[in-house]
């Protein structure tokens, strides 16, 4: 059994099923690994609102930051939905149309856009009326939202999470900030997840971190590794057809 640190976009993808990264966050949550995240992430997560980590009260259970930010954008999208329904003649509504409406509108990835069709083909017949597609529609939402609610806590109940304040190296925070701007920024966000991944390194916790974000921190790895020592692993690469039981 291993022990990994987790970046934000794992509980995101494991939280909303037309994620692209939710079969591969699936594979991870349910292996025996040790899963482990600090303040930056938990702060990212569910409690970013108007105000600084430093001001916020750190708890699984507040339902802001991205998890609130996604599901505020599936209501959004939702509406659109509708409209583009609404523009359309019933003898133009089936299954197929449907789906791709709603992979459009929702921007869902090509990765899981399997599973919204699948759900209207079982859902919807060929001739379909506007209020049997809004049916749908609100029925699919409503599914991916109490799904989220209900992965979200259990992600609270499968992940450790220890605060790092006072336990931080800031110069190194700086530092790895300065790395992954070029130079232009000694505040970074990606920079607060690997300080206090490190930090979790330090305590003799975890000294690997997973993330499903091929940007600032995995195409950094090299250089986080050299200064850290941390090792940065990509969640599709170290998981996906993999088992750690």
């Amino acid at each position: 059994m291993a022990s990994y640190c987790v970046d934000s976009n794992v509980l995101l993808g494991y939280s909303f099923l037309q994620n692209r990264w939710n079969d591969h966050t699936d594979r991870l949550i349910s292996t025996d690994n040790s899963l482990f995240l600090s303040d930056q992430v938990i702060y990212e997560y569910c409690c970013k609102k108007g105000k600084p980590r430093a001001e916020t009260e750190l708890k699984w259970s507040k339902d802001y930051g991205k998890f609130d930010d996604e599901k505020a954008r599936l209501r959004k999208d939702a509406r659109m939905c509708e409209l583009e329904v609404d523009s359309r003649q019933e003898s133009e509504l089936g299954p197929e149309t449907v789906s791709e409406i709603f992979i459009e509108e929702h921007d869902v990835e090509t990765q899981v856009q399997g599973k919204i069709r699948k759900y209207f083909e079982k859902t919807l017949t060929k001739d379909c009326t506007h209020l049997d597609v809004r049916d749908a529609m609100r029925d699919l939402v409503e599914r991916i939202t109490t799904q989220a609610d209900s992965r979200k806590e259990a992600l609270s109940e499968r992940i450790d999470y220890i605060s790092v304040e006072g336990e931080r190296d800031e110069d190194l925070r700086v530092r790895l900030a300065e790395m992954i701007s070029h130079g232009s920024q000694t505040e970074h966000p990606d920079a607060e997840v690997v300080a206090d991944s490190y930090a979790l390194q330090n305590l003799g916790i975890a000294g690997r971190l997973v993330t499903g974000d091929k940007g600032d921190i995995y195409s950094n790895r090299k250089e986080i590794n050299a200064m850290t020592g941390l090792s940065v692993l990509y969640l599709k690469d170290e998981f996906a057809g993999h088992s750690f039981l």
